[in-house]
């Protein structure tokens, strides 16, 4: 019999995977964006867009959904933990990045000043540590070793 904690779980599973995999495809696109032609360039505005619109944001939307039912459920267990802290802070880093990039884009779409390619290159690296370091703390549950 799955519980409602395990249901909130799986979606907010599967948030993460859609959510983070469309922050890194759209980042690497937003540095090829730069280096294309215009007439490239006008597609790839669509895509990021469709990226952006259509599957990160219903992937972090999910991601919040499910993670807040969780918490919900077991707020009483979850809230004491230090771990879940850093982890939520790491969460709400990411969701800044996320819009950040995307007002990036937005920009990029309305100006024809191009910011350089090495900007969506760092932003496609934060957002990879920053997922392993989320990682870290919902697998093993407890702060990084001090020594």
């Amino acid at each position: 019999m799955t519980t409602a904690y395990e249901t909130y779980k799986l979606i907010h599973l599967f948030g993460i995977v859609v959510w983070i995999g469309a922050m890194m495809g759209l980042s690497r696109m937003l540095g090829n964006h730069v280096r294309e032609e215009a007439p490239i360039r006008e597609r790839l505005a669509k895509m990021e867009r469709r990226m952006a619109y259509l599957v990160s944001m219903p992937g972090l939307l999910l991601t919040v959904i499910g993670g807040g039912g969780m918490l919900m459920e077991r707020a009483s267990e979850l809230m004491r933990a230090p771990w879940l802290h850093i982890k939520l802070l790491l969460v709400f880093i990411l969701i800044v990045a996320d819009f950040l990039m995307q007002a990036k884009m937005r920009k990029l779409h309305q100006s024809e000043s191009m910011p350089s390619a090495g900007l969506f290159k760092a932003i496609h690296g934060i957002v990879g540590l920053l997922l392993l370091a989320v990682l870290y703390f919902a697998i093993f549950k407890k702060p990084m070793p001090s020594s």
